[in-house]
This record gives C-alpha cells, sequence and structure tokens, in this order.
C-alpha cells in the first residue's frame, strides 16, 4: 500500500508538477511500452528470484503475480483516464498547509504501519486499522484535488513534497539501520531537488 504512494504516485506527481505543460500527454510510445512491461515482468518473475536466492516463491505465486500484473494492464486500458481541465484549478489550501498536511498523513500512516502489525490483537483486526489510515490517507489527497488534472502545479509539488519529506526525514535511522550512508546522502539530494522545484516554477509563473 505505501509503495503505491511513496513509490508511485509521488514522483509521476511530482513530475507532473515540473513539466506541468506535458502532464496530460502519454510519456511513453506503445513500442516503448511493451518493452518496459517485458522488462518488468523479467524483474518481477525472474530477476529478483536470481538475486535473492533464499526467497525462491512456488509457481502458484508466480501465477498471482503474472495474472495481477495483466489485470492492471486491462484496467489500465479500460478505465477512462481523467478528463483534462477546462481552466486551472484554483488550491483550496495554501501551499505549506499542503505540504504540512501531506507530511503529517504519511508520518500517521507510517506509524500505524510499523507499530500495528506488533500489537496483541487478531490479524484481521490489525489489517482493518492499517487499510482505514491508509484509505483516510487517500482520502485526504483527493479531498485536496491531488488527482485533479487540473491542479496547479506548486498545489501537486506540494502535495508530493509532503510525502517524500517523510522519508528524507526518517534517512537518518534508515542510514542507521544498513550501516551505511547511502539513504542520508540520497536523501540530501532529494532535500536539494524539492527545494529547488518551487523556486523553479514560480520563477516561471512569474515569466
Amino acid at each position: 500500500m505505501v509503495h503505491s504512494l511513496v513509490s508511485i504516485f509521488a514522483p509521476i506527481l511530482l513530475a507532473e508538477a515540473i513539466y506541468d505543460e506535458k502532464a496530460n500527454e502519454p510519456w511513453v510510445k506503445p513500442g516503448t511500452f511493451y518493452v518496459l512491461l517485458v522488462l518488468f515482468s523479467a524483474n518481477v518473475l525472474g530477476f529478483g528470484r536470481l538475486l535473492a536466492p533464499s526467497h525462491r516463491p512456488g509457481a502458484s505465486y508466480c501465477l498471482v503475480e503474472a495474472s495481477i500484473i495483466g489485470a492492471c494492464l486491462w484496467l489500465a486500458n479500460r478505465v477512462p483516464g481523467p478528463r483534462p481541465a477546462t481552466a486551472e484549478t484554483k488550491p483550496g489550501r495554501s501551499h505549506l498547509w499542503l505540504y504540512v498536511a501531506s507530511l503529517s498523513g504519511m508520518l500517521a500512516t507510517m506509524v500505524v504501519s510499523f507499530t500495528v502489525p506488533a500489537l496483541p490483537v487478531p490479524a484481521l483486526a490489525k489489517v482493518v486499522v492499517m487499510l482505514t489510515f491508509y484509505l483516510a490517507f487517500l482520502g485526504f489527497l483527493h479531498h485536496n484535488r491531488a488527482f485533479d488534472p487540473g491542479l496547479d502545479p506548486l498545489s501537486k509539488c506540494a502535495l508530493a513534497s509532503g510525502i517524500i519529506s517523510f522519508w528524507i526525514l526518517a534517512s537518518p535511522l534508515m542510514a542507521l539501520a544498513k550501516g551505511n550512508v547511502g539513504p542520508f546522502v540520497l536523501a540530501g539530494l532529494m532535500a536539494g531537488l524539492l527545494a529547488s522545484v518551487p523556486k523553479r516554477l514560480r520563477k516561471g509563473l512569474a515569466s
């Protein structure tokens, strides 16, 4: 669940903010799409098993993974995309508020994700609690038009930056846990990028 926000949604939202003029255009040509699909499938069904020989699920798990990939592809082709906005959507909240709120939502979601599994309660209850917080965060994003194609670039940047900033703030703990400074260095580079994007966007709006 978390990866759907952190690894997929937030980077796409940030890229749409940076390249707002092309946000509603296809970014991948059909030929490139099929190449990426083959590479992705090979990674999920093959490379990951070779790199982690101690983790070799049976054929049934591979079939389930392939079925999920196929279902996602089917949905991507069948579900209509968002309609282009006829006019730019005005932000309902300040960019600072959106940033702080999305950072707080990501923090709450991760605290729940780490603490609830350790509680002495039935597994179903744990799943319900974690799903509730996750869906509440999605509801917040939807309420603040994060999925609206007409959302202004600075608001997109604020929402994406709040989600990503949680991991920047957590980077010292991750670096300590991994025993290297890699996460900390990457977090510093990402923080510099997030700080530069609003300046670039405001400069573009002013010109």
